[in-house]
C-alpha cells in the first residue's frame, strides 16, 4: 500500500469553514477529503479500521463533521508509525 504525505490542517477564522460545536473546531468530511486528497472510499477505509485509530466523526443531519485537533493528532501519530 502506497502512503500518502500529509499535511497538517489549518483553520481559517471564516463561518463558511465548518461549524463550531462544544467549543472545538470541526471541518466537514468533504473538506477534510480535499485537504488530504483522498476518495471517499478511503476515508470510510479510515474510520472503520479499528488498528488506524482515525478519529470519530459527529453526525449531524447525516453529515460527518471531524475533530480538527484530533485528526491534526492522528496525522502526528502517522509521522511516527513510518
Amino acid at each position: 500500500m502506497r502512503k500518502r504525505k500529509i499535511t497538517v490542517l489549518t483553520r481559517k477564522e471564516d463561518a463558511r469553514q465548518g461549524p463550531n460545536f462544544e467549543g472545538g473546531d470541526f471541518i466537514p468530511g468533504p473538506k477534510l477529503r480535499a485537504k488530504f486528497g483522498i476518495s471517499a472510499v478511503t476515508l470510510w477505509r479510515w474510520r472503520h479500521d479499528k488498528k488506524c485509530g482515525f478519529p470519530a466523526p459527529k453526525v449531524i443531519n447525516g453529515r460527518l463533521y471531524f475533530p480538527v485537533t484530533d485528526v491534526s493528532a492522528w496525522i502526528a501519530r502517522q509521522g511516527d508509525a513510518a
